[in-house]
């Protein structure tokens, strides 16, 4: 009888204690927190709009847990890693098929995998604003058990007009050269 009492109180035990654990792996994922930063590249070839996503992934994430990001087919194309994978973690991209959504992929190798950052360039289809990117955590069993919208903000593109300072240094070497090209070709020349 005091076998089966203990035998009974130890399984409550462990059945608690198993079931604290899985609430511990579920509470070290939520919360997952994206953000994207869109960047506008250099147009290599014509008629292609190229861009680059810059993705922050912060929160916890357990090992073989993933964060899924959603490139509809009809707003990108032409899928490329930008940036190798961060240490811990494996970055796979799927283009999309047949109307289905392309995929990044971003999975940890370990439980400290956080933060980091993961860059992929595209060909943009679409225009006008961006809004957010769907995406989805999941646990090491591929169940979905976090999904938002990830805000993506747009990058100021660079400046890459001289500064007026610039321009008068230049004007001034100009100057100097001309006026040097010209003041030699007068002198006599003496042999």
């Amino acid at each position: 009888m005091m076998r089966d009492v203990l035998l009974k109180r130890f399984c409550a035990l462990a059945l608690g204690m198993l079931g604290s654990l899985a609430a511990l792996q579920v509470q070290a994922a939520v919360g997952t927190t994206p953000t994207v930063v869109a960047t506008d590249v250099f147009d290599t070839t014509a008629g292609k709009d190229r861009w680059q996503f810059t993705y922050h992934v912060e929160g916890n994430l357990l090992t073989d847990y993933a964060v899924t990001f959603h490139l509809p087919t009809a707003g990108f194309a032409d899928l490329a890693a930008a940036s190798a994978a961060p240490p811990n973690v494996d970055a796979t991209i799927t283009p999309g098929i047949a109307g289905s959504d392309g995929l990044l992929i971003l999975t940890a190798l370990s439980d400290t995998a956080l933060p980091f950052d993961y860059s992929l360039f595209f060909t943009r289809l679409g225009s006008g604003p961006f809004g957010s990117q769907l995406f989805e955590v999941s646990d090491d069993s591929f169940d979905t058990f976090q999904t938002g919208q990830a805000a993506i903000t747009v990058a100021a593109p660079p400046n890459n007009v001289p500064e007026p300072s610039s321009w008068m240094l230049l004007g001034l070497g100009m100057v100097l050269l001309t006026r040097r090209a010209t003041s030699s070709s007068t002198r006599p020349r003496l042999h």
